[in-house]
Order: structure tokens, then sequence, then C-alpha cells
């Protein structure tokens, strides 16, 4: 009958876009290695968010790493 192939297209429809959701998640990323660093509570995009003896946390896919700024250098080709 039709309204079982509306649910069924529908079930599947559901489940193709929690597969993209999952795909995509900030935790899938971090297990895929990529990582989170924060300074003060404020995400850290630019060597100019840190300074010297500035504590950082970083989170991976297992946990968060306690780290302090020693140094910091610029990328030859960074703008």
């Amino acid at each position: 009958d039709w309204s079982s192939d509306v649910c069924s297209s529908d079930l599947q429809a559901c489940a193709k876009y929690i597969s993209l959701l999952d795909a995509y998640s900030p935790l899938k990323t971090m297990q895929r290695g990529y990582s989170i660093t924060t300074c003060q509570n404020t995400l850290v995009r630019s060597i100019d968010g840190v300074s010297k003896d500035m504590i950082l946390y970083t989170q991976v896919g297992d946990g968060t790493i306690e780290s302090k700024v020693i140094d910091k250098r610029r990328m030859k080709d960074a703008k």
C-alpha cells in the first residue's frame, strides 16, 4: 500500500541525513586526527591570539591536553 511506501521513503531519507550529520560531527572530525584548541575559553584561530606563558587546552578525539606557550613562529607563507 502507498502509506508503507511513503514511510519507507521517509525512513531512508532520515537515515541518510543522520549519516551525514554523523560524518560531519566535530567529534568524528577529531577522531580523524583534528583538534580544537582554546585559550581563556576562546577558540585559537591564529598565533596572534596567544602569547608566551599562556595556557592552552587542546581537545582531541579521546581527551584534552593542557599546554603552555613557550614560543610561536609564523609560517613563511602565512598572511
